[in-house]
């Protein structure tokens, strides 16, 4: 192999293209997604809705544009008789529409020959998004293991240097509660996050609403966390924008998410939340919770205030 190094001269004079959406503000043309949430936090309703919009360009959630492009969805955690109930539910899917299934396949990304015959498809359907549910059906490595995890998204960049945008979903890390470091919620190596170009955090709130943080994104800043409603209707699945939350509600948000894994000192809730707001901030949030009996603050000895949920707002 040759290689040929870029003088800074010539990098300088280089021209570049305006990065582009798939999803507008959330993911991006080129490059490799994570979608993540825990168990049961509707990443399967918005993963689908997500397909379904994106090869009819139809607007995400009612409110995010989505460019239309040819989708391969390959599903490893559904069989075909739920992916078809589901996507009945959603309701709004073009029985003509470019979308190609794989579902429980057995297809691993360490396979060569696999791989080999997922870029011979690619090319063959005009596959511009590769859509994987989810990243732990789909290698044979160890997730714990830096150089492992790192080799897999090595051979998913031969999809994306191909122009395919690749949108993965995982799992969260339940020993994880830290509400300072949303993209280390991810499950396994940090060198998961380290080689992805965008992470979407999805938490439910409640049986029919739910937020989503950008974690992450190379492209641009973050934009600010947003929830959902999941609206089980006549007509179907509907997965709605609901609204952005602000800064008082997203505190509030993540002083809930760490009270779920049991009563925690104040004092360790501030100093975490204190990197990214301030501490009067904090403080009102607190307060607001308390007054409407969301959480119960209780004194151990020395005054040492704990917080834990109100029995009644276990879940939000």
């Amino acid at each position: 192999m040759i290689f040929t190094p870029t003088t800074i001269k010539q990098l300088l004079k280089k021209k570049f293209t305006t990065p582009k959406w798939l999803v507008e503000n959330l993911i991006p043309q080129a490059g490799a997604t994570i979608l993540s949430g825990q168990p049961a936090s509707f990443k399967t309703w918005v993963t689908l809705h997500l397909t379904s919009c994106i090869v009819q360009g139809l607007p995400l959630f009612n409110e995010f544009k989505t460019i239309q492009k040819n989708v391969l969805l390959i599903n490893e955690e559904d069989h075909e008789s739920q992916l078809q109930e589901r996507f009945a539910k959603l309701g709004n899917i073009n029985p003509k529409s470019q979308l190609y299934i794989l579902p429980r396949a057995s297809f691993t990304v360490d396979n060569s020959e696999h791989m080999d015959w997922l870029i011979g498809y690619i090319d063959d359907k005009k596959i511009k998004v590769v859509i994987i549910d989810s990243l732990v059906r789909v290698h044979s490595k160890d997730e714990n293991n830096s150089r492992e995890m790192a080799e897999f998204f090595r051979s998913i960049s031969k999809l994306t240097k191909l122009g395919v945008a690749v949108i993965i979903t995982h799992h969260h890390n339940k020993s994880l509660h830290s509400i300072n470091n949303q993209g280390q919620a991810l499950r396994g190596s940090t060198d998961i996050l380290a080689a992805i170009d965008c992470h979407l955090i999805i938490k439910k709130n409640g049986k029919d609403s739910a937020t989503i943080t950008q974690s992450k994104i190379r492209i641009n800043k973050e934009i600010d966390p947003f929830k959902i409603n999941v609206q089980d209707r006549k007509d179907g699945i509907k997965l709605l924008f609901q609204r952005a939350l602000s800064s008082a509600e997203e505190i509030e948000t993540m002083i809930l998410n760490k009270l779920k894994a049991g009563a925690v000192a104040q004092s360790e809730i501030v100093d975490e939340l204190n990197i990214l707001y301030g501490k009067n901030s904090i403080g009102n949030a607190i307060k607001s919770l308390e007054q409407e009996k969301s959480i119960t603050i209780s004194r151990e000895e020395r005054g040492k205030k704990i917080l834990s949920l109100t029995s009644n707002k276990a879940d939000f």
